[in-house]
C-alpha cells in the first residue's frame, strides 16, 4: 500500500470503522383515525422531532451498542394539549421518541386551536 508509506497508521482501527455502518433513525408519520394531521407537523418534524430523536439514539448507543428496534406513537388532542401513547421497542428507544414529543413548546405548536388533531409516528432505529 504505497499511499500509507511513511505515515503513522492504525490499520485495524480503520478496518473496524469501515466495517461498521452508521446508526440511523427513520421517522414516518401517518394520519390518526380520529383527527386530521396538525397543520404544523411537516414544519416541525425534522428540526423539533427527528433531530432530537436521532441525537438521543446516538447517545443511547454509547450505553448499549446493540440497541435497535421500532417505536410507534399515537398522538391525539386539542387546545394544544396532546396526549401521546408510545408502544414497542426497548425503553431507551421509547424514551428517545417520547422526549421531543413531551416538549410543551412542540405540543403547543402542533395543537391547532380548538380543533382536534392527531397523528401516528413510527421510528425505526438501526445501528447500521
Amino acid at each position: 500500500m504505497s499511499w500509507l508509506a511513511g505515515k503513522r497508521y492504525h490499520g485495524p482501527v480503520l478496518l473496524t470503522l469501515l466495517a461498521c455502518g452508521s446508526p440511523s433513525v427513520t421517522v414516518a408519520t401517518s394520519a390518526h383515525p380520529d383527527a386530521p394531521l396538525p397543520a404544523a407537523l411537516s414544519e416541525l418534524l425534522e428540526l423539533k422531532i427527528e433531530r432530537p430523536i436521532a441525537t438521543c439514539y446516538t447517545t443511547a448507543l454509547q450505553a448499549n451498542a446493540d440497541l435497535e428496534g421500532t417505536v410507534t406513537v399515537s398522538v391525539y388532542g386539542s387546545h394544544g394539549i396532546l396526549k401521546t401513547e408510545v408502544t414497542g421497542g426497548p425503553e431507551a428507544l421509547a424514551a428517545c421518541v417520547r422526549e421531543p414529543l413531551e416538549s410543551q413548546k412542540v405540543m403547543r405548536a402542533l395543537g391547532d386551536g380548538d380543533n382536534a388533531v392527531g397523528f401516528g409516528l413510527t421510528a425505526d432505529f438501526s445501528k447500521g
